[in-house]
Formats: structure tokens, sequence, C-alpha cells
């Protein structure tokens, strides 16, 4: 296997999101991480871009995520980051944070469905066999930035719409095997989502003071 970092990435959007500062955010990704921005159209009529929470666009938005989920399957990938159109890059070293993400991934890649790069934890689980310095296990929710496994990529595509955001689904959804960075390195574009990013992150540090 080889030792040089890769990662595929698929970005959602749509033709009415704001995209200026979202080709910012993306030039802060290391060359290793091949990026496709895909614009998807939305049957919403109203829709108000990517701050739009209507019930349209919620449903929407998780039929996007199994799009990407059907382009990293297509492409033979055993996993691959998502991004949401109003991702930001929150850390100075998003390449050594991103590489220690691959690295665990190619390691776990039959045993997690989601690792997160970005979220904020429900619950951290501290005594799972695959934590690391750089990764624990958790209930979280948040999919603006997240690496899905070829296993997760298969479920989805064949999973029907369950209702309401694709966020409350992942918290509430036990039996997927989810993880996250122990360090956030990724946050939402608007007040409120930075600041419960960033509330996420300082629980988080502590909480893996406590399990190392």
């Amino acid at each position: 296997m080889s030792s040089t970092p890769y990662l595929r990435s698929l970005v959602i959007t749509t033709p009415k999101d704001r995209k200026n500062s979202l080709r910012k955010e993306l030039a802060k990704l290391p060359a290793w991480v091949e990026t496709d921005i895909l614009s998807f159209p939305t049957p919403c009529v109203s829709y108000r871009g990517d701050t739009d929470s209507s019930a349209c666009a919620q449903e929407n938005l998780f039929l996007n995520h199994q799009k990407c989920a059907a382009r990293l399957l297509s492409e033979d990938c055993n996993f691959g980051l998502i991004l949401e159109s109003d991702v930001v890059f929150n850390q100075r070293k998003v390449a050594a944070w991103l590489q220690q993400a691959v690295m665990w991934a190619r390691h776990n890649q039959k045993q997690f469905d989601m690792l997160f790069i970005g979220c904020y934890p429900k619950k951290i689980l501290k005594n799972d066999i695959r934590n690391t310095k750089f990764v624990t296990a958790c209930q979280a929710s948040h999919a603006h930035a997240v690496i899905y496994s070829e296993q997760f990529c298969r479920t989805l595509v064949e999973m029907k719409y369950p209702g309401g955001h694709f966020d409350v689904y992942l918290r509430s959804k036990g039996t997927v095997r989810q993880y996250m960075m122990r360090t956030n390195i990724a946050s939402q574009n608007d007040l409120k989502h930075r600041m419960e990013s960033r509330y996420g992150y300082l629980q988080t540090k502590w909480r893996s003071y406590l399990s190392l």
C-alpha cells in the first residue's frame, strides 16, 4: 500500500449556493486532495441557498449525499471526503490533520462508516479499540465535512429518505459506526454553527485528555 497521501473529495453545491468563499476554503486543502465541485439542481421553488432549512431543502440535501456516495462507488474509492458548500476550514494545520485522517481510514477501511473531520459530538466513546491519539469513536452529526467508507456508501445509496434533516438522522442512528477527528478542522459558514463547532472542539479536546 502506498504511503503517499491521497483523498478523493466531492463538494455538494446547488446553483444558488455562494461559491466565492467556498473556493477560498478549498484552496486550503493540500494538493493530494482531488476535489470536484458538483452542482446539483434543486426542485425547491423558493430555495434560498445553503442556509435553507425547509423540508424540500432537507430532502434534497439527503439525495445529494446519496449521489455523492454513488459517485465514490463508481470511481472504486475505498473511502472519500464529502463536503457541503458552507464548509469552513478552521485549523492552520489542515494538511497534517487530513493526513492523519487518511492514514486512519486506510487502516480501518472495513471497520468504520463515517469519519467526521468537523462535527458536534453528542457522545464520545472512549473504549473503542480503534481509537487513537487523533481519532475517537463517537455519536455525532453535522455532515458538512465527513469521510464515507465504501460500505457506508453502499448503505446510503440504497436508503430511502428517512424524513427530516440529514444531521438529525445521523444523530439518532446508533448502528452507524461513527468516528471523528479529536480536533475539528472544519465548521460551517455561519456564526451559529461556528460557535457550536468551537464548543464541540473544546469539549472533545477535554474528553480526549480523559480517554487517552
